[in-house]
């Protein structure tokens, strides 16, 4: 558990938000490291030691990480609207 959020866990109503929490922090240390992947290669680029499969290796990276992450978004907007259906906010 991070040591950022452990202090704070009793502060949020629910185990769930706690969750949510530790989800978007699992997601931003993801971004920073796919992040600084894709830079040190592009860096290795620029002064001539890094290979084309290296370049390719990390766009390819880069993109799987970013199509898991829109899924995922996808899918959260998905069950937020089936649960505001279900409560009745929103019509059918």
């Amino acid at each position: 558990m991070s040591s950022y959020l452990c202090p704070r866990r009793s502060s949020w109503t629910s185990d769930r938000e706690f969750e949510i929490m530790q989800e978007s922090l699992l997601h931003v240390h993801n971004l920073s490291a796919t992040r600084a992947y894709v830079y040190a290669v592009a860096k290795a680029c620029d002064i001539g030691r890094a290979s084309r499969k290296d370049a390719a290796g990390a766009i390819l990276f880069a993109a799987e990480r970013a199509t898991g992450m829109a899924l995922e978004a996808s899918n959260a907007s998905r069950k937020r609207l089936h649960e505001r259906i279900s409560d009745g906010e929103i019509a059918a």
